[in-house]
């Protein structure tokens, strides 16, 4: 059975704050996020993303992780500081 885990949609996120998103989040788990829409898989975890220059709009859904890692909500806020302190 495949887990399901609800993606994680952040506003207000234009040009200047993603590029500093992409590089906390390759500085953290080392995920390249060079594309405004891909997936990457580091760590253990593979994620998702989708990036909207035009409604400034980044939705990051975590799509897998490992059964030893942090649980959904760990690595949940995890991606919320990354995102949030950016």
């Amino acid at each position: 059975m495949t887990q399901k885990y609800a993606a994680l949609s952040f506003q207000n996120v234009d040009q200047f704050k993603w590029v500093r998103i992409r590089a906390k989040v390759l500085a953290a788990v080392g995920i390249d996020m060079s594309n405004t829409m891909g997936s990457g898989t580091a760590k253990g975890i593979t994620i998702s993303w989708v990036y909207s220059s035009d409604t400034q709009t980044l939705v990051v859904d975590l799509v897998k992780r490992e059964f030893f890692d942090p649980s959904e909500g760990e690595i949940d806020k995890r991606i919320t500081d990354w995102i949030g302190n950016a």
